[in-house]
């Protein structure tokens, strides 16, 4: 089946607990893409230490780990927290929690922050009024003392 691929998206984000991305094609596809790829001509490149770090991330052959490690910490986060804003699919490493509220969604999310939680705040227009959420990324390298926090914040 492998080689019938006409391409390979890599992303080195939540498994990987990196950042950036790798198209894996034939020449001709490389060579296409360079040519004719707007987004990708207007982008600016990756640090080389962004660069190095996944190459080294790729040679430790672990990436069936990080997957694993990833979805028991999304498993842990949806055994422990239990709302009715919860919109994501389970096994989505972006966990949304929809309060349809501006000023509690940037309350709990300035907490989360002041304890040193990445969890991000989307209001209008970014998604409609009445529809703000919490965007929360998990990773495989999350400890469970994290998770815990994050869903004692949570729930206060």
């Amino acid at each position: 089946m492998q080689g019938k691929l006409f391409a390979r998206l890599v992303t080195f984000g939540k498994a990987y607990g990196s950042h950036g991305a790798v198209i894996l094609g034939t020449k001709n596809l490389t060579e296409f893409l360079i040519n004719f790829s707007r987004s990708f001509i207007y982008t600016t490149a990756l640090p080389d230490a962004t660069i190095f770090r996944n190459v080294e991330l790729v040679k430790k052959n672990d990436i069936t780990r990080r997957q694993f490690d990833l979805q028991e910490n999304l498993k842990y986060f949806r055994k422990n927290f239990k709302h009715e804003g919860l919109i994501s699919e389970v096994n989505s490493p972006i966990q949304i929690l929809q309060l349809g509220d501006v000023k509690l969604t940037a309350k709990i999310a300035n907490r989360l922050q002041e304890n040193g939680l990445a969890v991000k705040p989307i209001f209008s227009p970014t998604v409609q009024k009445g529809k703000e959420r919490l965007r929360m990324c998990f990773h495989s390298f999350n400890t469970k003392d994290e998770i815990n926090l994050l869903v004692k914040l949570l729930g206060e």
